[in-house]
C-alpha cells in the first residue's frame, strides 16, 4: 500500500490543514523547477496528485487512515522488498540566474537597513539552497526564524563591541573581559548547532541536535586552547573534534548519526598540505637561482625591471596559498568525514577530486574578478552543484521504510517546541 503521507513529507495521520499546506508547498517547488527548465520527474508529480486526491477529502482520508493502520497491524513483520545496497546521489537543481535575483535583493536591502535585513536574507538564501538540494527526488527545507538569527548576531556583535571598548581602556580590562566571556562561546556555538538542526527538515521531518554544554566546552575551550598552546600543532585534532561534535550529536527522527574518522587521517591531510607548501617555497627558491637573483629576492627583480616576473610570482603564490591548499584540505577532509559517517544502517559516500575542485575554485575566482563580484551567485551555485554531485547515501534497506520509521518514532515523541534560547550566530 502506497504511503501518501510520506509522499507529502508528513507523519501518518497528519491533520487536514497540514495536508493542504504540504501539498501547496510541494506544488510550488514543482512549478519553480518547471520555470527554471529543470522539471522534476513526472512520476513524482503524479504521486503528489494521487496523494492529495486521497487525503484532501475527510471521508476518504479517514478510510485511508484505517486501511493504513490495518495493514500495519496485520503484517507488521513483512519487510519491504529490497535488492541490496543502493547508491542514491544528492542533486542540486538551483540556477545562477534564480539565485542572482535573490542575492542582489538581499544585498541591497541589507545595505539599506544597515545590516538588519541580513538575518532575513540568510533565511531566503538557506531556503533556496536547501529546497534545491535533493535526495531520492525530495528536497530539504529550512525553517529558521530571522528574529532568532538577528538575536544571535546581536549577542555576538555585543561581545565583540565590549572587547573592543575594553581593549582601548587597557590590556588588563581586555583580558579580564575575555576570561569572563570565554564560557559564553561554547554556549553560543551549541545553541547555533541546535538551531540549525531543528530548523532543517527532509520530507517534513526535522533534524535534532543533542550536544551538551559540557561537551561544547571540551571541544571549543579545551581543544581550542590546546591549539593555541601548541602553536597550531593541535589544529587537526581541534577540527576533528568539531566534526565529531557536529555529527555524533545529530539525529533524524529516532536515528542518531555516527562518525569516526581517525586522528591520524586528519594529521595526514595537514601534513601533505604542509609538504605542498614547502615544495612551493623550494620551487620559488630554485626559480630565483635560475633567474640570477642573489640575496635581493623580489627587490632585486624589481630593480632589474622584471615587473612581469614579479606579478606572475605574486599571482602564483597567492593562488597556491589561497586556492590550491584550501581546496586540497577541503576535498580530503570532506571525503574523509563523509566516508566514515552513517545514519542508522545507511552510510554516506563522497568522491570529490582535488583537481576538479581546484579548477572550479580558480575559474570561479577568475570570473568573479572579471565581473567585479557579480559572478558570485553563479560561483555559489556551481560549488553547491559540485558538492551534491559527489555526495551520496548508500542505502542498505528501503529508504521509504527508514523515513517511515523515523516519522513514526518522531510522532510518538511529539513535536519539538521552540526553545526560548534558540539563536544562530552564523553568517
Amino acid at each position: 500500500m502506497i504511503n501518501h503521507y510520506l509522499t507529502l513529507g508528513l507523519p501518518e495521520g497528519a491533520p487536514m490543514e497540514s495536508v493542504h499546506r504540504a501539498y501547496q508547498k510541494a506544488l510550488h517547488r514543482f512549478h519553480q523547477h518547471q520555470q527554471a527548465a529543470q522539471p522534476l520527474p513526472e512520476a513524482d508529480f503524479d504521486a503528489l496528485q494521487n496523494a492529495y486526491t486521497e487525503l484532501r477529502d475527510p471521508e476518504r482520508k479517514a478510510a485511508y487512515d484505517r486501511d493504513l493502520q490495518e495493514e500495519r497491524v496485520e503484517a507488521p513483520s513483512l519487510p519491504t522488498e529490497f535488492s541490496g545496497p543502493v547508491q542514491r546521489n544528492f542533486a542540486f537543481t538551483g540556477t545562477g540566474g534564480e539565485y542572482f535575483r535573490i542575492w542582489i535583493v538581499n544585498l541591497l536591502l541589507s545595505i539599506l537597513t544597515l545590516g538588519i535585513y541580513s538575518a532575513w536574507a540568510k533565511v531566503r538564501r538557506e531556503q533556496y539552497f536547501h529546497r534545491n538540494t535533493l535526495l531520492d527526488g525530495s528536497g530539504f527545507d529550512y525553517h529558521g526564524d530571522p528574529k532568532a538569527i538577528l538575536k544571535g548576531r546581536g549577542i555576538a556583535w555585543s561581545m565583540l563591541l565590549i572587547l573592543g571598548v575594553l581593549d582601548k581602556l587597557g590590556p588588563m580590562f581586555y583580558w579580564v573581559a575575555v576570561l569572563v566571556l570565554l564560557p559564553v562561546l561554547p554556549w553560543l556555538m551549541l545553541r547555533s548547532f541546535v538551531f540549525r538542526a531543528r530548523n532543517t527538515s527532509y520530507r517534513g521531518l526535522r533534524f535534532d541536535f543533542h550536544g551538551s554544554y559540557k561537551a561544547a566546552c571540551k571541544v571549543f575551550l579545551g581543544y581550542g586552547l590546546l591549539t593555541l598552546i601548541t602553536l597550531g600543532l593541535a589544529l587537526p585534532a581541534f577540527i576533528r573534534q568539531i566534526k565529531l561534535f557536529q555529527l555524533n550529536n545529530l539525529s533524524f527522527g529516532g536515528e542518531r548519526c555516527a562518525s569516526n574518522p581517525s586522528l591520524g587521517a586528519f594529521y595526514g591531510i595537514f601534513l601533505r598540505a604542509v609538504l605542498m607548501a614547502g615544495a612551493l617555497i623550494l620551487g620559488l627558491g630554485i626559480v630565483f637561482v635560475l633567474m640570477g637573483v642573489g640575496g635581493g629576492g623580489l627587490l632585486a627583480l624589481f630593480l632589474d625591471g622584471k615587473i612581469i616576473q614579479i606579478i606572475i610570482l605574486v599571482i602564483v603564490v597567492y593562488l597556491f596559498f589561497q586556492v590550491a591548499i584550501p581546496s586540497y584540505i577541503q576535498v580530503r577532509m570532506v571525503n574523509l568525514v563523509w566516508r566514515h559517517s552513517r545514519i542508522g544502517e545507511h552510510r554516506f559516500a563522497s568522491d570529490q577530486a582535488f583537481a576538479g575542485l581546484l579548477f572550479l575554485s580558480m575559474t570561479n575566482w577568475l570570473f568573479i574578478l572579471l565581473t567585479l563580484g557579480l559572478y558570485w551567485p553563479w560561483a555559489k551555485i556551481r560549488l553547491a552543484a559540485y558538492r551534491a554531485q559527489h555526495t551520496a547515501l548508500i542505502s542498505h534497506s528501503s529508504l521509504d521504510d527508514f523515513i517511515g520509521q523515523a516519522v513514526r518514532q518522531h510522532q510518538a515523541v511529539g513535536e519539538e517546541i521552540a526553545d526560548a534560547f534558540d539563536l544562530d550566530i552564523a553568517i
